[in-house]
């Protein structure tokens, strides 16, 4: 039986250190592709901003700004807007879209062909919100019961308690 070397190693084809220097300027070459490709992506989109105000001109936090894509006719992007009633529309492509702001207490806004270019920031300004009408109802509906109003008969249901209890007062119990 032969032994076997086990002081034998084996020889990579590149000197030593040199295979993590290849692994290290693989990793660099990605990295920088998907940075560069990744700012090709996001250059070919536009974004549209604003401030939300109340008609005192305090800011309205929290209120669903939707971008609206006309030619599609679907939401493109909706966000919600800062304590200081700013809002940013990211990463829109190049369309026509309308603006839309529904906040309760409020009368819908609508901002519409606003034509976005890729690469370009719109700046919508202060949106000023006016004040309208609840759009809650409440109804109320009183059941009335049946009333049978082709006869004047009055008639009712008996249970055989009642029966026993009737007080008969010289009458035939027959005739009940």
């Amino acid at each position: 039986m032969a032994e076997l070397d086990t002081a034998r190693t084996y020889q990579y084809p590149f000197p030593k250190g040199a295979s993590s220097l290849m692994l290290r300027l693989r990793s660099t070459i990605a990295l920088a592709s998907c940075v560069f490709f990744g700012a090709l992506l996001s250059a070919q989109t536009g974004t549209i901003q604003g401030t939300l105000t109340d008609a005192s001109g305090a800011a309205v936090p929290n209120a669903k700004i939707s971008a609206i894509d006309q030619a599609k006719q679907l939401v493109a992007r909706e966000v919600v807007t800062a304590p200081d009633g700013t809002f940013y529309l990211r990463n829109l492509l190049p369309a026509t879209y309308t603006v839309k702001s529904e906040v309760p207490g409020f009368k819908a806004l609508e901002r519409t062909d606003l034509k976005l270019d890729q690469t370009q920031i719109m700046n919508l300004g202060v949106l000023s919100l006016q004040v309208g009408q609840s759009t809650e109802s409440v109804t109320v509906e009183a059941i009335v019961p049946l009333v049978e109003t082709s006869t004047s008969q009055k008639s009712y249901t008996i249970s055989s308690r009642q029966v026993t209890e009737l007080s008969l007062n010289g009458r035939d119990f027959q005739s009940l």
